[in-house]
């Protein structure tokens, strides 16, 4: 009878080691059960928020702040419960109305998009041309109140030494696309309207305006023009339109000098 060669049983010993450290070693271990979760959500105009706050029934707040020009928020390793979510508004926005989300462990819960919309100050662009001098308004203001017909927008552009401020005003609010020639200023007109213009050279400024003057008991002087809103967006709270009018000098007893204000264009947010 032949007996194996040593060589041979320990090279099926090593063998049988090998396999049963192999399968030990792919065993995998159970991963630990979750224990927090998280929430996300998007914010629409994008960056109409500041932060995005979550508060537990203990009263610990989680603060998240939108990615800027995204919108998109997280928050992670939220203990799991009921959570309110409150906002704090960008500059010319209202805050949304706070709302609850519930975090389970191992999830993220959908926040949603948070639509926001503006406090009724105008945010956009205002350009125009001022005897062939292209103005781009670099601040805007004014107050858009739909509600309580309310329309007011000021932009003012700096070129060179000078700045040039564009008033416009519909008195009775903008409610539909529509075109406002009557810059009189009367109330009591349906399509009353106004419009105004001023420069500022070196700490000296001529004030311009469309508005009915009296230069006498009996005789009168008025600019014209036009505003035209082009589109109008109520849930949106969007408004575009262009404007164009040649102002009289309020400060000319004559009421002979004008300025003339053409290419005006707006595209606001409210």
């Amino acid at each position: 009878m032949t007996r194996p060669l040593p060589a041979l049983r320990l090279a099926l010993l090593a063998a049988a080691s090998l396999f049963f450290a192999t399968a030990s070693c792919s065993k995998k271990t159970d991963d630990p059960a979750p224990t927090t979760g998280g929430l996300a959500g998007t914010v629409s105009p994008a960056d109409a928020l500041a932060t995005v706050t979550a508060t537990d029934g203990g009263g610990l707040t989680f603060v998240a702040r939108p990615a800027a020009g995204i919108g998109a928020f997280a928050l992670a390793d939220l203990k799991p419960g009921t959570y309110a979510l409150s906002f704090a508004p960008a500059s010319g926005y209202a805050a949304p109305a706070p709302r609850t989300t519930t975090i389970a462990a191992g999830q993220t819960a959908a926040a949603d998009t948070v639509f926001v919309v503006g406090n009724g100050t105008p945010r956009g662009t205002m350009t125009w041309t001022k005897g062939g001098i292209a103005c781009t308004a670099t601040l805007v203001g004014g107050r858009v109140d739909i509600d309580n017909q309310i329309f007011s927008l000021t932009g003012h552009a700096t070129v060179g030494d000078t700045t040039h401020v564009v008033g416009l005003t519909i008195g009775n609010g903008v409610g539909a696309v529509r075109t406002y020639s009557n810059l009189l200023g009367l109330a009591y007109s349906p399509d009353a309207a106004s419009a105004g213009y001023s420069n500022t050279i070196g700490g000296f400024t001529t004030d311009y305006s469309t508005a009915l003057r009296f230069t006498s008991r009996t005789t009168a002087r008025h600019g014209s023009g036009n505003i035209v809103v082009t589109r109008y967006n109520a849930s949106a709270h969007t408004l575009s339109g262009t404007f164009d009018f040649s102002a009289i000098n309020t400060d000319d007893p004559s009421n002979v000098l004008t300025a003339n204000i053409t290419n005006g264009r707006f595209d606001l947010r409210y």
